[in-house]
This record gives structure tokens, C-alpha cells and sequence, in this order.
């Protein structure tokens, strides 16, 4: 989950990525005090995490399969 997330574009922040593992706070990081995680943007990045996973499976959000694009050899 943790490796997905940290493969999309732009990665989602450190702090995100700890609230979405649901992973307690280190007493010692006082900024992570400061921070509010708003649930829209937490549902837009797994989101982001869903079409990422599908787009790798060759599925498209709907449940529909994708068209296959042509391989490039470089």
C-alpha cells in the first residue's frame, strides 16, 4: 500500500501517507500536531491510489477493460 502510494505523481506527503496507514504520531514530532488531514483530501488520494492500481491492471475505473497500447522499444 505504502510503496503504491509513494509511486503516484505527485507522491502524496509523509504526513498523508502515516494518516492513511492510520499510524500514531511520535511525541517528538511536534509538527505533525499542527497538521489537520481533511477527509476529502485523504479519499482524493487513495483515489489517485485506486485509478493508479487499475490503470496497472489494464482496467479502467468503471470495471471495463482498457485498450492496449502498442509497446515502444527505445
Amino acid at each position: 500500500f505504502v510503496t503504491m502510494l509513494n509511486a503516484l505523481e505527485p507522491a502524496p506527503s509523509y504526513y498523508t501517507i502515516k494518516r492513511l496507514m492510520n499510524h500514531r504520531q511520535s511525541q517528538s514530532d511536534v509538527t505533525a500536531g499542527y497538521i489537520q488531514h481533511e477527509e476529502t483530501r485523504l479519499r482524493d488520494t487513495v483515489t489517485r491510489l485506486e485509478a493508479h492500481i487499475l490503470k496497472l491492471a489494464g482496467r479502467a475505473p468503471s470495471g471495463r477493460k482498457l485498450k492496449k497500447r502498442a509497446s515502444r522499444t527505445t
